[in-house]
């Protein structure tokens, strides 16, 4: 049985996660930003950030959060809005 890489996690600072998120909109693609709604979550307000548009894997944000390795139970995040502008980026998140 094949072993599943170690995901290295950090936890990003707010200038860290800003200057990530301005990269994606300065290469031409939108961020999707996702809150968690589900009031039974411990991290019920939390934000998470999806790279949409031509240079990454959706061109298009769904409605829920893809399921991926790193968030359990994705489904839980909401989309609130896609940025497209640094100025209305840093008012987000």
């Amino acid at each position: 049985m094949k072993r599943q890489p170690k995901i290295k996690l950090e936890v990003p600072t707010y200038k860290r996660t800003l200057s990530r998120l301005e990269k994606w909109i300065d290469k031409g693609d939108k961020v999707a930003v996702y809150k968690n709604e589900d009031l039974s979550s411990p991290e019920v307000g939390h934000k998470v950030f999806l790279r949409v548009g031509k240079g990454a894997t959706l061109k298009k944000a769904p409605k829920r959060m893809p399921d991926n390795p790193i968030i359990p139970r994705a489904w839980r995040y909401r989309l609130q809005t896609v940025v497209g502008s640094k100025k209305r980026l840093k008012k987000v998140i």
